[in-house]
């Protein structure tokens, strides 16, 4: 499953920013985003045993602009959709619709905090 998020006027905010503090502000608002929705399906998954919810991670490209939240559990993709014999639970796309609010408010604040920073300086 991926969920994309589009960030209009990236090209002007690197251009007011910076390539160096545009890419920290990127940075920045990718952990945070990946950790929210990474805690927010930790806790969504069903229990039986616990293994699946415990094995949760997640990493961030070198360059920030992508993440992605994993588990090694191979029986997760039949939990999420089900099987002939179960129901799917559907906690991964239930945590997603939860969170995308708050994953777009991430990058904003991270780009508002940038950008009033880069003000401070130039004062």
């Amino acid at each position: 499953m991926n969920l994309n998020i589009e960030i209009k006027g990236l090209d002007k905010l690197q251009a007011k920013l910076g390539k160096s503090n545009f890419d920290k502000a990127i940075r920045r608002g990718m952990e945070r985003a990946v950790d929210h929705l990474r805690l927010e399906i930790k806790e969504s998954t069903p229990v039986l045993t616990g293994q699946l919810r415990a094995s949760w991670g997640s990493e961030i490209s070198a360059d920030g602009a992508k993440g992605r939240i994993y588990t090694g559990k191979e029986y997760a993709v039949c939990v999420e959709y089900g099987t002939w014999k179960m129901k799917g639970r559907f906690f991964v796309k239930g945590a997603i619709e939860r969170s995308i609010p708050k994953l777009s408010m991430y990058f904003k604040e991270s780009f508002d905090q940038a950008l009033s920073q880069g003000i401070e300086g130039a004062l």
